[in-house]
């Protein structure tokens, strides 16, 4: 699937969750954002079509709905994940 709308780069850090409201200790660092969609690194593998709640202050005050479109193992322990918002 094609992207519909340009990413612009952000570098910004934040958490996921698989449940809403659940506190977690898994981190993520965007790497770009747009209307439809975001990129992170991570440190956990994901499977595609997860559905997560993300919390990036620099993108939005709540957190939002994603599914999980691609992850590709970078290194060690290290992850890129595309996300497709949810609304």
């Amino acid at each position: 699937m094609e992207r519909t709308e340009m990413r612009r780069p952000l570098l910004a850090g934040g958490n996921y969750s698989y449940t809403a409201g659940h506190d977690s200790d898994l981190w993520c660092i965007t790497t770009d954002v747009s209307k439809s969609g975001m990129g992170f690194y991570t440190d956990k593998s994901i499977k595609e079509n997860s559905r997560l709640f993300v919390t990036c202050e620099a993108v939005s005050q709540r957190p939002l709905k994603a599914i999980v479109r691609w992850c590709d193992k970078i290194g060690d322990n290290l992850y890129r994940i595309g996300l497709r918002l949810a609304g």
